[in-house]
């Protein structure tokens, strides 16, 4: 028993909805899924220590969402094997409109050579004109413009 209660309930909506999702997938035979998470959401070498040390330091308020979209991540990337999964993220969404600018997709949890922002529109676009790209199964594509 805790003797002090939590003041917040750690973020479990991403993982939870995953599974319920992948569990409902399974039980009509339908194999192909696209999520959105965001970027450095699980451990990853490669990923700038001085990026790492930004998001834990500016983004701390966040630290319980990040950590829910990595549990769904690895859910994904160790229990769906079955599935053609592809794992779309954006750092920064925006609600400006579409200018109709490339979007770069990089395999990984950090890129720096893209732009960190996506408009809404643009991420839809994107997800639906990759929808039956098998070149994106089994992916977690960091995604925005170039610079």
């Amino acid at each position: 028993m805790e003797v002090m209660p939590k003041l917040i309930t750690p973020c479990n909506v991403h993982s939870k909805s995953c599974e319920a999702v992948v569990k409902a997938m399974r039980a009509k035979g339908v194999k192909r899924f696209i999520l959105i998470t965001s970027w450095s959401v699980r451990e990853d070498r490669k990923v700038p220590y001085l990026w790492k040390w930004a998001v834990k330091t500016f983004l701390f308020f966040m630290k319980d969402i990040f950590e829910d979209m990595g549990e769904c991540e690895y859910y994904l990337d160790e229990h769906c094997r079955d599935l053609h999964y592809t794992v779309v993220k954006p750092f920064h969404l925006t609600n400006s409109p579409s200018h109709g600018l490339q979007i770069i997709a990089r395999d990984g949890q950090f890129c720096w050579d893209i732009q960190p922002q996506i408009c809404r529109q643009d991420l839809a676009k994107f997800m639906l004109n990759n929808i039956a790209q098998q070149a994106y199964y089994k992916k977690f594509l960091c995604v925005g413009h170039p610079y």
